[in-house]
């Protein structure tokens, strides 16, 4: 959502704070991040949203979970090996 981008980018630099993910390969390891809780319609309960800057796109990162345990550093950490596990089911459904 166009306007949800521009929401999160005007906030204060005061509102981020950077984050060290690890991963060998990982070329942008210190992203900023802004939290917060957030109702999505047709969802009974509030979800935590993490937004992150400086993921080497221009645009943020949005990650919606309802995990409250785990550090943003972790749950982005973990990320791109959901993504690659996702994208490998959908190459084995699609041939």
């Amino acid at each position: 959502q166009p306007k949800e981008v521009d929401r999160v980018l005007a906030l204060p630099e005061s509102a981020w704070t950077t984050v060290s993910l690890t991963g060998e390969n990982r070329v942008y390891r210190h992203p900023r991040v802004y939290e917060e809780r957030i109702a999505v319609k047709g969802y009974p309960k509030k979800l935590r949203q993490i937004v992150a800057r400086d993921l080497g796109k221009e645009a943020p990162m949005f990650l919606l979970t309802n995990d409250r345990r785990r550090g943003p550093a972790t749950l982005l950490s973990r990320y791109p090996l959901r993504t690659h596990v996702e994208n490998s089911i959908r190459e084995q459904v699609e041939t």
